[in-house]
């Protein structure tokens, strides 16, 4: 008969089932702190008034709110600072409404008024959460100051902010800010200062979709102040819009099929559904079955339709860390390197930007980041031109309408008078049969029609220049990324690598990890 050795000698065996017990419950401890530990939710949007709170903004918060159990925040603690709160029962927020719902009056208004006047702004209240206060500086301190009561290094924060942006001063033009109710303001380095009173450890993710938000970059830098050193606060962001340029999104239309606002894209490739219900491919560009944040910033820097020039905080901090060779030292990649090369050193998200954003822009070669500089000068000369052109198919449109107007003013006196507008686009919808009767025969009528036709293609063709010329930009901003992100690597100093490589670690986190 064969005897176990460990029962041959019972201390020993009990020495052993209590280490296995020991190591068991060590591995349970392990797994309960590698659990995700909750996010807390900061949104925070709207316009400083009625007069620029536009429904965009509300309908962005209204998006995320039904996709938060798609992006894993089903049950995150959540605070909503929206426009003047869910006290006020003010009409606070702008979206224009139709002058009448007979496409033929519409067109009518359109002849007679002008281009896109047979829409008005119109106002209501919001309708965001129910439970939101207003968007103000002192709210967000005290949220700051809560919360860093409350959180502890294991819980996690994600702040989005879907409003407007201030341009920085002249000696500071990375100090952009935050637009707020009432016309206040928050710039990037007071916001930083309530960031601090978390807990260093604590994980803070920015979305903001302002315009001028890329100044929110330097929340990576102490005090929002390169020339102080990268800060040691576990922190990084995505965010719509370089520091010095303004951002799509803010506008009185209703039609969500029309938003083409960063924050829409983003938070589309995050949960795999669009604002408009449809599915998408979640991207997946290093192949490791989760969809990152950087992989998201990506997927919107190839599909975002929007004039917008988006940028990530590692983008910001191999702008202004010292990358430890000058631009003439022999090996240093360049932005303007063959195409294979910036490729090889990319990492997957901004390889599949260069690669996404060439067909896009039919850029083929070595030689693209030329090309697409060249292209960007191309569409300037393109969008000036049609500008013009513009400005005399509006001359054309006003003379060819006034002869209409003489035949109507007798009758209908505010058409001829442009300070009664509104009275105008009243009279039109009242009476536009008997207007009809007097005017649509009329060889003027057609002519100004088709006038207005042209106007209308022109600005789709202004849209779309716009479009690609943000497409350029954006192919050649991430060539310069991936130039400065490579020349770090191989020649900058350690505490400089090594800040980049935590920061990147960062952007390639996801909510659910």
């Amino acid at each position: 008969m064969t005897v176990d050795r460990h029962t041959r000698h019972p201390r020993m065996a009990n020495k052993i089932v209590a280490l296995l017990a020991l190591s068991a419950c060590t591995f349970w401890m392990i797994g309960c702190a590698a659990k995700p530990a909750p996010t807390h939710l900061l949104l925070m949007g709207g316009g400083a008034a009625p007069t620029n709170n536009q429904v965009s903004l509300e309908k962005n918060l209204a998006y995320f709110h039904r996709v938060m159990g798609r992006l894993g925040f089903a049950q995150a603690p959540r605070d909503v600072l929206f426009a003047c709160g869910s006290d006020s029962e003010q009409d606070d927020v702008q979206y224009l409404a139709d002058a009448s719902d007979d496409p033929a009056v519409m067109q009518m208004i359109e002849v007679l008024i002008a281009p896109g006047a047979n829409r008005s702004k119109a106002y209501r209240p919001h309708d965001v959460a129910g439970e939101e206060i207003e968007a103000s500086p002192k709210h967000i301190t005290a949220w700051f100051d809560h919360r860093a009561q409350t959180l502890t290094p294991n819980d996690r924060v994600m702040v989005y902010f879907t409003g407007h942006g201030s341009r920085g001063p002249k000696d500071n033009p990375q100090n952009t800010g935050l637009h707020l109710w009432s016309k206040t303001k928050m710039p990037v380095q007071p916001f930083v200062e309530n960031l601090d009173k978390l807990d260093k450890q604590t994980p803070v993710v920015l979305v903001m979709v302002q315009c001028f938000s890329g100044g929110f970059a330097n929340v990576i830098f102490n005090e929002a102040n390169p020339d102080k050193g990268l800060s040691d606060y576990n922190r990084c962001g995505f965010f719509a819009s370089v520091h010095n340029r303004t951002a799509a999104g803010c506008t009185p239309k209703v039609n969500e099929a029309e938003y083409k606002e960063y924050s829409s894209y983003f938070w589309a490739a995050l949960c795999g559904e669009d604002r408009m219900g449809q599915p998408i491919d979640r991207p997946d560009y290093n192949g490791d079955g989760i969809t990152s944040y950087l992989e998201a910033h990506a997927y919107s820097m190839i599909h975002s339709n929007s004039v917008d020039l988006s940028m990530s905080t590692t983008d910001r901090l191999v702008r202004a860390v010292p990358l430890g060779a000058e631009e003439d030292q022999p090996g240093r990649l360049t932005p303007d390197a063959d195409y294979a090369k910036l490729l090889a050193a990319a990492d997957p998200a901004r390889r599949a930007v260069l690669e996404g954003l060439s067909v896009r822009l039919g850029l083929t070669g070595q030689d693209r980041h030329d090309k697409a500089k060249a292209l960007i000068e191309e569409i300037k000369k393109q969008r000036d031109e049609l500008k013009k052109e513009n400005v005399q198919a509006m001359k054309a449109y006003y003379g060819q309408r006034k002869p209409l107007i003489e035949l109507l003013k007798d009758r209908w006196p505010d058409l001829a008078n442009r300070k009664k507008r509104t009275e105008a686009i009243a009279q039109i919808v009242e009476s536009h049969q008997a207007i009809k009767e007097v005017v649509c025969e009329q060889d003027a009528y057609a002519d100004t029609l088709d006038r207005l036709d042209e106007i209308h293609v022109m600005k789709d063709k202004r849209e779309t220049l716009s479009t690609s010329l943000a497409h350029a930009e954006r192919f050649v901003y991430t060539c310069q990324s991936i130039a400065n992100i490579d020349t770090l690597k191989r020649f900058g100093k350690r505490k400089h690598i090594a800040a980049y490589n935590a920061l990147f670690d960062r952007e390639m986190a996801s909510p659910g990890s």
